[in-house]
Parts: structure tokens; sequence; C-alpha cells
């Protein structure tokens, strides 16, 4: 499964999520985890992939 990624508004912080209902920091000051509504206006981020051509 492709992990979703999303990146806050200030651009401080990035949630990632592989499967599962929580959103796990990747930098974020307080800890813990991101619920759903936390990061549902921030900017999805589509991981890196080998398979669309970029370079």
């Amino acid at each position: 499964m492709t992990p979703e990624v999303r990146l806050s508004p200030d651009g401080q912080n990035v949630a990632i999520r592989n499967g599962s209902a929580r959103w796990s920091p990747w930098r974020v000051s307080n800890g813990g985890w991101y619920s759903d509504a936390q990061v549902a206006d921030w900017t999805p981020l589509l991981p890196a992939s080998s398979e669309d051509g970029a370079a």
C-alpha cells in the first residue's frame, strides 16, 4: 500500500500514514499522533515513485 503523506499549511510539519487510521508525524512540536480532522485541510503530497517516469 502506498503511504499517504500530507504537509501542514505552515510547511513545518509532515504527517504520514500507511493503512492506519492515525497519522504519524514526521516532525511536530508536541509529538503524539494527528487525527484525520487535524490533517483534513493539509496539502497532500505524492510520494516519489519510479513508476511515473519523472526524473
